[in-house]
């Protein structure tokens, strides 16, 4: 998350463990930008983002936080990241 305020809470309140990277850098149609959380989301062991996280300036960061939780980590390097609200697994 880039929100300080949610970063703040979850570490006061043992909320779930978050990772303060900078704002911006997300594509949001029709917005100034979006949100980290809205490009991906966990399918299975592995964190699946929609775009080139590589591109992100927090990258190495966000790997390191990824890798320590024993996740992999899926993106797609010839794509812009885009918050497209999240991504979900489908299980039936």
């Amino acid at each position: 998350t880039f929100d300080m305020g949610i970063a703040r809470a979850c570490r006061e309140h043992g909320g779930p463990q978050v990772l303060l990277v900078r704002p911006g850098h997300v594509l949001l149609p029709g917005y100034e930008c979006g949100f980290i959380g809205g490009t991906g989301g966990r399918i299975g062991n592995e964190i699946v983002f929609n775009g080139d996280l590589s591109a992100h300036p927090d990258y190495g960061a966000i790997r390191d936080f990824i890798s320590e939780r024993g996740l992999g980590l899926v993106y797609f390097k010839d794509e812009p990241l885009t918050d497209i609200g999240s991504v979900i697994e489908e299980v039936f």
